[in-house]
């Protein structure tokens, strides 16, 4: 069976525009590998982008990380900070009204 293409009659089912050259199965074949290379460089284009963001994100978490301990670190030492001022002041309101128990050792105070 043969396929006329411009009015020249092709053996084989050979046809391109105005000459026997192809054949449809060559035809079929180059386009169904140009698809397949197509849709390969598209997975690894999209592949390298997923491993891109990937690594981009996990570069911004740590730096977040980072800062979140630091904050967290200068909140526990402002705290510490705070604590030793109020465990002074405590002190010495203690000694200003003779309420130490470390310089009481006959126990003599007792609480309420």
């Amino acid at each position: 069976v043969a396929i006329p293409v411009s009015g020249i009659d092709c053996p084989e089912l050979k046809y391109n525009v105005g000459t026997c050259r192809l054949t449809a199965l060559v035809i079929i074949i180059l386009i169904a590998v140009g698809c397949f290379i197509f849709v390969v460089i598209i997975v690894t284009i999209c592949c390298f982008c997923c491993c891109w963001c990937n690594k981009r994100r996990q570069r911004v978490q740590m730096v977040e990380e980072t800062q979140y301990q630091q904050e967290k670190d200068d909140i526990r030492q402002r705290s510490n900070e705070r604590r030793a001022e109020r465990k002074a002041k405590h002190d010495e309101i203690r000694r200003k009204y003779g309420l130490n128990h470390e310089e009481d050792p006959s126990g003599s105070y007792k609480r309420l």
